[in-house]
């Protein structure tokens, strides 16, 4: 018999401050990093540039053009508080929803999601009702529900259990992390597991996660020839564009501003500008040896791409 799962040690002996404390450490990095990637579903910047944005201006008065300062960070709160209250309701009625739904899919012969997916669900769906209650004019229109569904109460209550299928790419929070990597900055793996690949299992995010790791392990040459490929990754997202001439750069110069969109050939530009011949395939190698010994060697094709 398997070990027994947080969830179901509380529906067998009930809340208590240790098991409170439990949950918040195990699933509260989860619920963030949930929180932020639907509010980063409005507006054109992250979530976290408008908060940063409404913390700056709130001292001279003035509006955000996406909201009143600080609107974002109450909002936020407020889903925080409305998930940890639904799940620390008294007698876990949260918890007792996901055993049924795991008797039903398994009487239905379906696939179960595990806890943390089912956890997502949930954020989505106190999201969404927070959002519609939000008092500003600018409501914000995914959180309404559609104008043909008679009950949107039970719409909203169906969202738990039934998260977007295809929710938008990780593109704001993905951005910041190979920025920092092209930089000479060191992000924390641990960290782009919580706010990426926990919410996005998926070669981009997992890339970047390899990408973390190589840069806090390798030295000398080997760290340059990993920077080179990242530059070299990163000239290729997003739309193609010219920029400062590639004579009067150097390494030290790269970051996302200056490399997204210019779609640099290998020899023809990451050589030239790292003055040296890098052999890609070696780099790419030491990636794929990592993800193959790491969690997500399954993301791995047949022919190790």
């Amino acid at each position: 018999m398997g070990k027994q799962e947080l969830w179901e040690e509380v529906l067998e002996q009930g809340w208590n401050p240790q098991r409170i404390q439990a949950f918040v450490r195990c699933y509260g990095a989860l619920v963030r990093a949930s929180i932020l990637y639907h509010l980063r579903r409005y507006g054109d910047l992250g979530a976290l540039e408008a908060q940063l944005r409404a913390l700056e201006e709130v001292t001279a008065g003035r509006a955000d053009r996406r909201g009143i300062p600080g609107e974002w960070l109450d909002l936020a709160q407020e889903i925080w508080q409305g998930v940890w209250l639904e799940i620390f309701a008294e007698g876990a009625p949260y918890l007792k929803r996901y055993r049924c739904y795991i008797e039903r899919q398994q009487r239905e012969g379906k696939p179960v999601r595990p806890f943390r997916d089912y956890l997502k669900g949930l954020v989505w769906h106190v999201f969404l009702k927070k959002a519609e209650d939000r008092s500003s004019e600018r409501a914000l229109p995914w959180a309404q529900a559609p104008p043909d569904v008679e009950d949107p109460e039970a719409w909203l209550e169906a969202q738990a259990s039934c998260p977007p299928c295809e929710p938008p790419p990780l593109s704001v929070e993905l951005d910041i992390y190979w920025d920092q990597l092209l930089r000479c900055l060191k992000p924390e793996p641990k960290r782009i597991e919580q706010d990426l690949i926990q919410l996005r299992r998926e070669p981009a995010t997992v890339l970047c996660w390899a990408c973390a790791v190589l840069k806090r392990q390798l030295e000398g040459g080997s760290l340059e020839n990993l920077q080179a490929f990242i530059a070299f990754f990163c000239s290729q997202r997003g739309r193609q564009r010219s920029g400062p001439p590639l004579e009067g750069l150097t390494p030290h110069d790269l970051n996302l501003e200056v490399v997204a969109g210019r779609y640099w050939r290998w020899e023809e530009d990451i050589c030239r500008l790292f003055g040296k011949q890098i052999r890609k395939d070696r780099v790419m190698s030491q990636i794929h040896e990592l993800l193959k010994a790491s969690p997500y060697r399954d993301l791995l094709s047949s022919e190790g791409e």
